[in-house]
This record gives structure tokens, C-alpha cells and sequence, in this order.
């Protein structure tokens, strides 16, 4: 394990958040929790390596590099080397989007074809607020089978929207909440489009260097980029190099790179700041405002980031996966915190785990309220959609719970988490499982897993 305990004092100094008093105890005890996590990542051979930044106001509390950028030459993981940020891409994209509504070129709640004719999308009315959110209810190309083998490609973003052209809709727009890249590789055309400029070159322009993210840019993997850190994934043998995933597949919704100081550039600015000038405060309202269905109920994501809790801290927030990284960052504002976790390797080490151990570490563990039981447990029970059933169990503290499981999936373990009159809400500490009762005796479940938010009916 090669640890670099030092990152440049512009790093810190760069925030323009209200500044905090230097806390010793705290990073003394990020510290430790980062050299724990480590000893069994790195040192267990479970991930090449990982870069930690956390920054309050004006103290730095880690900027810590363990492992190796690349294990074949035993180079050694510094906290300047550069990652594939994956899907933390879709805040910039949705900031440059943002910046086109600022100048009133568009306008959120427009139809995607004013601007995109040729749009597919199956004659629904899809909004660009709906593409931010991931509401627009359009399939993901991601998750099509041969896109598998074409993204290992150098093609057009268009190769991949081709993918799900024939593809039924997941749902009405504004109905239910699904990820899907899909929305933002259409966004990036509207971007290139309504600017006139080639995506990346407007992203890089318009958002990250305004934003102090001078490194970041658009992933060239074909180019030579100083410190590069290589990807690799965790096999049955151990750690293996990654195959190459051209940066043309992901393309607006992941294909972005850059390092930890960039993110914390960009938390410390146009979070902290409200827009930090990128974007008006009006507009950075609307990016971290939480999705609204249609039926009035609110999702975990606003346009382009993840909103919900760190550690129990609200946070907003944002991850990446793909082929050889695992990414995450988050600005926690009631604690002026930005947290970035990046890591080289896709496995079991993950990036936001990391990152709450590290946001407990340096604020404490918050103090949890106590949450009222159901006087029984077997008016959840069921077999709800195609392939969910929820029964009845004991948890390990001896307590009734309830299992979850979904298809091949694992089973996971559900705790009452909150009541709001006849609903009650169920977690396994990521997840959300509120159930409704319906008309005639029956259930609904509205299953919130951040990144989606959709009806299952109790079927039997």
C-alpha cells in the first residue's frame, strides 16, 4: 500500500465556501478510517487503488491516494492521476444544458423535439426537464444487448440511440422515475445542436473551466494524458485490466475524465455557490430540486444529480460505473463538505461506501430518531410485479423484518424506516420500499431505489 498524504494547497484554497476551523481530530480520525478501508481493499488484493479528497470550507481533511495506477508497472496511485468519471458526467451535461436555458435558448419544460425534430420519441410528448430526470420513461441503450459489443466501438452517438429506436417505452413520461442514458445522449445533441459547438468542446468551455475543473475533459483514450491512472475490474482470478469501452458509447451520459480536485473544483463552486456563476442561482435551484411525477410524489434525483442522504447528511451527490472505475462525489451543504471517492477497479470496494465511512469519520454518526412498528408485518407480504416477493423473517437482532427478493437478485433484509398514515416506508439502508394499500384490500409498492422510482402491484 503507497499512500500520498499531500494534495496542492490551491486544492483547499480554490473553495469559496465559508471557511471552517482546521480540525485535527477529524482528519486524524479520516485518516484511520482510510488506511482501514485500504488494508483490506488494496492490501487484500480487492481493488488496484483508490483516491480519497474531502474538503470543509478552507480545511483539507483527506487527500489521500493508496494502491497502484497501473499494476503491471507497479506505478504508484497519486491524488493528480486521472480517472474515467463515468456517469458523474451527467451533472456537466446537465449544467450545460442549463447554461443554454440561462441564455433563453431553451426552456425546460419545451418538448426535446422543438429542438431535436428527429427525436425518437415514439410521438410522446418528452420534455428536456423529463431528459434531466430521467422521466421521460425512454429505454436505455445501455441496457440493450449489443451494446455490449458496441461500445468497445468508435462510433457516433447515434449507433447507440439506434439501439432502443424499436424499443417499447418503459412508461409514460412523467409517470414513473428509470435511469436511462438514452434522455442524455440526446441531451448532449440538443447541447451541440441549440450551441452550435461540438459537445465536448461546450461542456469543457462553458461549465468546467468556469467551474475551476481544469484537467477535466472529454475521456481520448487514444491520447497521451499525464497520470493516467488504468482501469481494471476484479475477477475470479484476481485483478484483471478492464476492456477498452470506447468514450463515444457513453458519450454525454459518462464520458467525461478528470481528477479528484476537479470534483472537488466543481462541488466547491457550483454547489457551494449556487451556480457559482456557471449557471444563475434560479437555475441551480432547478438542478437540485427533486423530481416531480405526476401523481405529485417526488423522486431522489433532480436534473442530472442525485439527491437523498450520506451518512445521514443531505447530500447532493452523483456516482459513475463502468468498465474499470467506480466513481462518486458529493457536496454535503449543511456540513459545507465535498466528498470525492475514485477507484480503478470495478468490484467490491464501492466508492460511496467509502465515502460515508469517510464523512462519519471526519462529522460523527448521526443520531437516529426512533421510528414506529406496524403492530404486524403481514399486510406487506406478498408477490408483487413479475418477479418480487416480499414474506415475513426474523432479522439477525432477533426482530421481525421483512425479506425482499427479486429475481436472481440477493435477498435483502427490510427495516420500517418512516410512517406517513397508512404507508409505511421499508429500507435496507439504500433502497426504498413504501407500501400503499389500495382499493378492494390490495397492496401497492412504490419501490425508490435512487436511480429509480416505479409502481410494483401485489399480485397474489
Amino acid at each position: 500500500m503507497r499512500t500520498i498524504a499531500a494534495l496542492a494547497l490551491a486544492l483547499a484554497l480554490a473553495t469559496s465556501a465559508s471557511a471552517q476551523a482546521p480540525d485535527a481530530a477529524a482528519r486524524t480520525r479520516v485518516r484511520a478510517a482510510l488506511d482501514s478501508i485500504a488494508r483490506q481493499a488494496v492490501d487484500g488484493a480487492r481493488a488496484a487503488g483508490f483516491v480519497a479528497v474531502a474538503v470543509r470550507g478552507r480545511d483539507t481533511l483527506a487527500a489521500v491516494a493508496y494502491g497502484r495506477a497501473d499494476v503491471e508497472n507497479d506505478a504508484p496511485l497519486s491524488v493528480h492521476h486521472t480517472f474515467q468519471y463515468a456517469s458523474i458526467t451527467k451533472q456537466f451535461t446537465a449544467a450545460a444544458v442549463l447554461t443554454l436555458v440561462d441564455a433563453g435558448k431553451v426552456a425546460l419544460d419545451a418538448p426535446v423535439t422543438r429542438y431535436l425534430p428527429d427525436a425518437p420519441v415514439r410521438g410522446r410528448a418528452i420534455t428536456v426537464r423529463q431528459l434531466l430526470s430521467h422521466t421521460s420513461g425512454l429505454p436505455d441503450f445501455a441496457e440493450a444487448p449489443r451494446s455490449q459489443v458496441l461500445r468497445r466501438l468508435d462510433l457516433p452517438p447515434d449507433s447507440m440511440l439506434a439501439l432502443v429506436r424499436d424499443t417499447p417505452m418503459y412508461f409514460a413520461p412523467g409517470e414513473a422515475m428509470r435511469y436511462s442514458n438514452t434522455g442524455f445522449a440526446l441531451l448532449g445533441q440538443l447541447i451541440e445542436r441549440v450551441s452550435g459547438q461540438p459537445y465536448a468542446s461546450y461542456v469543457e468551455q462553458q461549465v468546467l473551466r468556469p467551474a475551476g475543473a481544469t484537467r477535466a475533459h472529454f475521456c481520448a483514450l487514444t491520447r497521451l494524458v499525464p497520470k493516467l491512472a488504468r482501469g481494471y475490474t476484479l475477477g475470479p482470478d484476481g485483478i484483471q485490466p478492464a476492456k477498452y469501452i470506447s468514450p463515444s458509447a457513453p458519450w454525454a451520459a459518462g464520458g467525461f475524465c478528470g481528477t479528484a480536485a476537479d470534483l472537488t473544483a466543481w462541488n466547491t463552486t457550483l454547489h457551494a455557490r449556487r451556480g457559482g456563476g456557471v449557471i444563475t442561482p434560479a437555475s441551480h435551484a432547478e438542478m437540485v430540486r427533486a423530481g416531480l411525477l405526476q401523481d405529485g410524489r417526488r423522486t431522489r434525483y433532480g436534473l442530472g444529480v442525485a439527491l437523498g442522504e450520506l451518512a445521514g447528511r443531505r447530500a447532493v451527490a452523483h456516482g459513475g460505473d463502468i468498465d474499470g472505475f467506480t466513481t462518486f462525489t458529493a457536496w454535503l451543504p449543511d456540513d459545507t463538505l465535498s466528498v470525492t471517492v475514485l477507484i480503478n477497479t470495478q468490484g467490491p470496494t464501492r466508492p460511496d461506501v467509502v465515502a460515508a465511512a469517510l464523512v462519519v469519520a471526519a462529522l460523527g454518526a448521526p443520531v437516529t430518531a426512533a421510528v414506529p412498528q406496524p403492530p404486524t408485518l403481514s399486510p406487506f407480504v406478498g408477490h408483487y410485479a413479475d418477479d418480487v416477493d416480499v414474506t415475513e423473517v426474523t432479522d439477525a437482532a432477533g426482530r421481525p423484518a421483512l425479506r425482499f427478493a427479486r429475481g436472481p437478485l440477493p435477498p435483502v433484509v427490510l427495516r420500517v424506516s418512516a410512517r406517513n398514515g397508512d404507508a409505511w416506508t421499508f429500507t435496507d439502508g439504500r433502497a426504498r420500499y413504501t407500501f400503499e394499500p389500495v382499493a378492494g384490500g390490495g397492496m401497492s409498492m412504490w419501490a425508490d431505489m435512487g436511480v429509480s422510482l416505479v409502481r410494483w402491484d401485489r399480485r397474489r
